[in-house]
């Protein structure tokens, strides 16, 4: 709503601006892609290492899970940042605060 809000009186924003609001969703959106890589390995090490997945504890497998997806978001986010102009867009969305 707040896009259009903007649209109709022909506000438009600069990329550094909508970019500022778009990080956490810039952050999830790359850790996402590693949960979902990261899902598929969980199953291959529950059928082919059983023993290992019931002697390891908890807290360690899910903290060594979580790595990759934060150090891959990170990442992107500082990409972002270095690669971001300040071009003028009409709508504050994903698509339009991709680095060119």
């Amino acid at each position: 709503m707040v896009d259009v809000g903007l649209a109709i009186p022909d506000i438009q924003l600069g990329r550094t601006s909508c970019f500022h609001v778009m990080v956490p969703f810039v952050f999830f959106e790359a850790a996402q892609a590693v949960i979902m890589l990261e899902l598929v390995i969980d199953v291959y090490i529950i059928v082919k290492m059983p023993g290992f997945y019931k002697t390891v504890k908890t807290w360690i497998y899910l903290l060594a899970a979580l790595i990759a997806p934060s150090i891959v978001g990170i990442i992107f986010s500082i990409w972002g940042f270095t690669y971001l102009d300040d071009e003028e867009i009409y709508f504050c969305n994903p698509t339009s605060c991709k680095v060119q």
